[in-house]
């Protein structure tokens, strides 16, 4: 009766985790679930969680009963101020980080030491549904797609079938396929992940070499995504299977079929070759007095009704309703010997919204894009998450067809900027860029990552102004030294004539 009103409790304390969820998720849910990097879905979390916990109930109550109060005070202090801060700053997906710490505390106070190490597996899974920080997400679907890009261009060329890539775009004699955030592979890299974490549980009596599934999981999936966007570029109508009307989720299906299976039978090899000889994993061991006659249980229900009266009275923080202040940009469209055009980017490389300013600016009294300086300017808007892409460094490329030959920190002296010089090359043809980048209001990678975990801009520590990215390119026909040279200058020399503006940014 115990154990049912302390469940019941902290179901009521976290229940924003279930009745968000979808009774019956539509196509495009599925579809963005197979493949878009998202959140894995916190229900489907929570059961496999309860599973593994269901799994291991016989070994965390053989354990003697010895509670660990300091531990377990500790880790039901951290998740109580996780709860807290999720529910003020209405970042639902800190409750499975709560929720962890919470299990860990309820297995030290119950059996300790070794209780926590029993039911650590299961708190991992529930830690896998908290989002991944924007800045590293962003910078890991951008590496993940140049990777992509490139293996599976030499998997083509390996099979006899020549295809050239730039950037994240393959080519054939007869088109072009673009392997955009949906086909980096870090979705299924997750999922596959999950996959081996129950493999693992299926085949636990092999050992320790079990845990290989876990890195393995995670080269699976990678090389599985290769194969399908081989498979995609080299198809008659790529844009059938991929493009913004394909239907991508029985490509998704396949993927997550084939790895299942090979996981399965990977450590289905691994426990069938184990020796007879298992290690003690706490089956053996004395049975203990249930967790319902220990003294503490009484202050554990206590602190399960002390979060559930929480989740009913604690509400966001009307900054999680504002809008940060939107930077603004006075840059004239014609001035002191420029002229300028608007530019029309790529939505598939620069995503949607967000954007301020694209345009070309080319000298008076010159003509073509080899005299132009290209100026961009984006900002990140909480109302469109995808913005955060821009604040990447995925913005050092010129475009989704551009290879980055050369980088490194520039400081812009004129503007009293440190930011980014990058030096990129286009295939074919040979045509050079050098840029430019820099990220007012950003705080660097590590800060970024940090604050966007936590959901500082949801909370009395939130900025003033949204984050902003500022790039220049100047175009060279080739490598060469003195054509390389002049698109310094031509940037240069932007940069001093409209110093005012771009300083205000």
């Amino acid at each position: 009766m115990g154990t049912s009103l302390l469940l019941a409790l902290l179901a009521l304390a976290h229940r924003s985790l279930w009745w968000n969820a979808p009774a019956l998720p539509t196509h495009s849910q599925v579809e963005g679930w197979l493949f878009r990097p998202v959140p894995l879905p916190a229900v489907l979390l929570l059961a496999i969680a309860g599973w593994l916990v269901w799994r291991r109930r016989a070994r965390f109550l053989a354990l003697p009963v010895l509670a660990a109060p300091i531990a377990a005070a500790a880790w039901l202090v951290l998740g109580g101020a996780i709860f807290v801060w999720a529910h003020l700053t209405g970042a639902a997906d800190l409750l499975l980080a709560s929720l962890s710490a919470q299990l860990m505390g309820l297995a030290a106070a119950a059996r300790g030491e070794r209780g926590c190490r029993v039911l650590a597996l299961p708190a991992i899974v529930l830690l896998l549904g908290t989002r991944i920080p924007a800045p590293l997400q962003d910078e890991l679907v951008w590496r993940l797609q140049l990777g992509t890009t490139s293996a599976a261009a030499r998997l083509v060329e390996a099979l006899g079938h020549p295809l050239a890539h730039g950037g994240v775009v393959l080519r054939s004699a007869d088109h072009s396929f673009q392997v955009i955030d949906g086909c980096s592979g870090l979705r299924g890299i997750m999922i596959l992940t999950l996959v081996a974490v129950l493999v693992r549980e299926l085949f636990r009596d092999a050992g320790r070499r079990m845990w290989l599934l876990l890195p393995l999981a995670s080269v699976l999936g990678f090389a599985l995504n290769v194969v399908r966007v081989a498979y995609v570029a080299t198809s008659p109508d790529p844009e059938a299977l991929a493009g913004m009307k394909g239907d991508h989720t029985p490509q998704g299906i396949a993927v997550l079929m084939t790895g299942t299976a090979i996981l399965y039978f990977l450590g289905w090899s691994l426990a069938r070759s184990t020796s007879s000889e298992r290690p003690v994993d706490g089956r053996e061991l004395r049975s203990g007095t249930a967790p319902d006659r220990l003294p503490s249980f009484a202050l554990l229900g206590c602190w399960a009704g002390l979060l559930a009266a929480l989740s009913l009275g604690l509400s966001p923080w009307r900054f999680a309703r504002e809008t940060m202040e939107k930077p603004r940009i006075e840059l004239p469209e014609r001035a002191r010997g420029w002229v300028s055009e608007p530019l029309v980017g790529d939505p598939l490389f620069f995503g949607s919204g967000g954007q301020l300013l694209h345009r070309r600016y080319v000298p008076l009294g010159e003509d073509g894009e080899q005299q132009a300086v290209e100026v961009f300017v984006g900002y990140e808007t909480s109302a469109t998450p995808g913005t955060s892409q821009l604040l990447s460094s995925k913005l050092d490329w010129p475009g989704p067809d551009w290879d980055v030959l050369r980088e490194s920190p520039a400081t812009l002296w004129v503007l009293q900027r440190d930011g980014d010089w990058t030096l990129a090359t286009r295939r074919p043809g040979g045509e050079h860029a050098v840029v430019y980048t820099w990220r007012p209001g950003d705080l660097g990678w590590w800060h970024e990552s940090i604050r966007s975990l936590l959901a500082l801009d949801a909370s009395p520590l939130r900025r003033e102004r949204a984050r902003m990215v500022v790039r220049l390119i100047a175009f060279a026909p080739h490598d060469g030294s003195l054509a390389l040279d002049r698109a310094r200058q031509r940037l240069d020399h932007f940069i001093m004539e409209f110093r005012d503006p771009l300083a205000a940014l």
